[in-house]
């Protein structure tokens, strides 16, 4: 496997970053490189994909609403998801600093149902820009999931002077051209919200992978330059401890957060509400799609460089315990399942398994892989998403 990082040629070098004066930095950074190349700017494009593939099954439920087409846009939905949540190991840079701070505005949760519920209610959502709480995956899915959801099956077509179609902003069509025909005005105006909601996820969605991309906004050079030039990165540890330890947080956050919060002391504590895609019962298949991208970053997509890859050319190797460790947290929340709900009043054993078998897997990461490659523990990621 370690082959993979040598064999890195000089053109994906001078793509992403100079050349490094030393084989030790020319291994870290062409780690680097690949992570960039085959994991971050690959999953934001398949995020602006999906994101434009749901506002097309939004536009197609708002001017034909069926029980088929709310399906789809679910499913449109549901499928966006993976992208994002593979993502989440690289969730740092213009995802969390300002002036972008992208993150919580694509995914703010736990979803705010009075945050959406009041630009509903008030039309707001026409008039000035989305925050974080009124838009993002957890307010849209909120109004294709939630408690009135299927009255959108019921919806009367929706005639507009500007079509709403895949390729019409919702921003341009505006809630007043919008006919509400026979049906009520709550109906519409949730379909009309609907439509600006996926407008802008696919703009954030565009501009997080532009803020990366090292031919426009270029954060991938700041981290692919470090020690030589960036100006985020004094040096190759610190930019490779950044994605080594983003990984640890992402179980740490996976167990703390998603898992724990949610789950309580005892059943008579469990808070339900805190849950990550409480509405579509996604939460378990949530935290598998981010286990899948620790394993990516560790493994490495298909023919990129993981950090399995690195440990290896040092003498190291930690591939059969972060097989297990995956493998055995895999297990447990499968057992868990969803809706997550069910577990935790009914089978908290299974839920306490996988808290288990998840703290063993985050250990590994910050204890023994940091360990081996020098690193610091540092906890500067824990605001989360």
């Amino acid at each position: 496997m370690s082959s993979r990082l040598l064999g890195l040629t000089c053109a994906t070098v001078l793509l992403l970053g100079a050349c490094a004066p030393s084989p030790l930095d020319d291994q870290r950074r062409e780690l680097l490189q690949s992570w960039g190349s085959d994991l971050i700017l690959p999953e934001l494009s398949r995020l602006i994909d999906k994101s434009e593939q749901l506002g097309g099954s939004v536009s197609a439920l708002c001017l034909e609403p069926s029980t088929m087409n709310l399906g789809q846009a679910r499913e449109a939905w549901a499928s966006a998801r993976k992208p994002w949540e593979r993502f989440f190991v690289f969730d740092f840079g213009p995802a969390l600093d300002e002036p972008l701070r992208l993150g919580p505005q694509i995914d703010f949760w736990p979803v705010r149902t009075e945050a959406v519920d009041k630009a509903l209610n008030s039309g707001s959502y026409a008039t000035y820009e989305l925050l974080g709480p009124e838009k993002g995956f957890g307010a849209i899915e909120y109004l294709l999931f939630g408690p009135a959801s299927n009255e959108l099956a019921d919806v009367a077509p929706i005639t507009a002077s500007v079509k709403l179609d895949a390729g019409t902003s919702s921003r341009d069509a505006g809630a007043s051209s919008l006919d509400a025909g026979s049906s009520g005005p709550e109906e519409q105006a949730r379909c009309a919200y609907l439509a600006r909601m996926t407008d802008a996820l696919t703009a954030d969605a565009r501009r997080l992978r532009r803020a990366w991309d090292p031919k426009a906004d270029g954060y991938l050079t700041q981290l692919t330059s470090a020690g030589i030039g960036s100006t985020e990165f004094d040096t190759l540890p610190m930019a490779l401890g950044r994605i080594v330890n983003r990984m640890g947080f992402v179980v740490q956050h996976v167990r703390a957060d998603k898992l724990a919060t949610p789950f309580g002391t005892d059943v008579t504590d469990v808070e339900l509400d805190k849950q990550e895609s409480r509405f579509s019962q996604r939460a378990v298949l949530d935290i598998l799609d981010n286990l899948e991208g620790v394993e990516l970053t560790y493994f490495g997509a298909k023919t990129g460089a993981g950090l399995e890859d690195y440990l290896q050319l040092h003498g190291r190797s930690f591939a059969t315990q972060m097989h297990d460790r995956l493998a055995a947290a895999r297990r447990a929340l499968e057992r868990v399942g969803d809706p997550l709900d069910d577990a935790i009043l009914h089978h908290r054993e299974h839920v306490k398994s996988a808290l288990d078998r998840l703290d063993e897997l985050q250990r590994l990461i910050q204890v023994d892989i940091l360990g081996a490659l020098s690193l610091s523990l540092t906890f500067a990621d824990n605001d989360g998403d």
